[in-house]
Parts: C-alpha cells; structure tokens; sequence
C-alpha cells in the first residue's frame, strides 16, 4: 500500500504579498468611507447647531426688546410708608459679651 503523503508545500512569501495588498487596500477603502461620512454627518450637526444657535438669539432679541420698557416706580414707592413701625421693636435681643454680636 502506498501511504498518501499530508504534508502540504510551503507558504511563500511571495504568495501572500497581494493578500497582505488587497488587506491593506480594503482597510484604506473602508476608513476613508468611514471618515467621509463622519465629515458629512459633522457638516450637517454643525450647520444645524448654527441655525438653532440663530433662532435663540433671535428669540432672546425679540423678549429683550419687549421687556426693555422701564417699569414705572411711583407705584413701588407709594407702597412704602414713612412712618413705619418696627417689627422687631418688642423682640428680646440677646448680645454675646465676648463677640459684641447682637441677635433679636
């Protein structure tokens, strides 16, 4: 009987450069895919965070302008009365004699 023979012939180097080429030239391929539709997305997300960016000044432009009238004070100073009493005036005050501080 005749004994097969397993053993296979040697890999050369020479035979996996276009496999080692066609690996390289595929990851190359796929990064710049992959970097191309980063810059678009980051194009767009930038050109959309710009027109929100507007549209808030606008906005705080417009409420600006509309609250920007002066607020009449007589109403706040009639409400206030010269003659006023105290609250406190009944209150008992403690005094800290090491301190000098006064409490009511």
């Amino acid at each position: 009987m005749e004994q097969e023979s397993s053993v296979k012939p040697p890999v050369t180097f020479s035979k996996l450069i276009p496999i080692i080429g066609d690996v390289v030239v595929a990851a190359l391929a796929a990064g710049g895919g992959v970097y191309a539709y980063e810059k678009i997305l980051n194009n767009t997300t930038q050109a959309t965070l710009k027109s929100q960016i507007e549209s808030l000044k606008m906005q705080v432009l417009a409420k600006h302008t509309l609250t920007a009238s002066p607020i009449p004070t007589t109403s706040l100073l009639a409400t206030a009365s010269p003659t006023s009493v105290d609250p406190t005036a009944n209150w008992k005050t403690y005094t800290d004699t090491n301190t000098g501080l006064s409490f009511k």
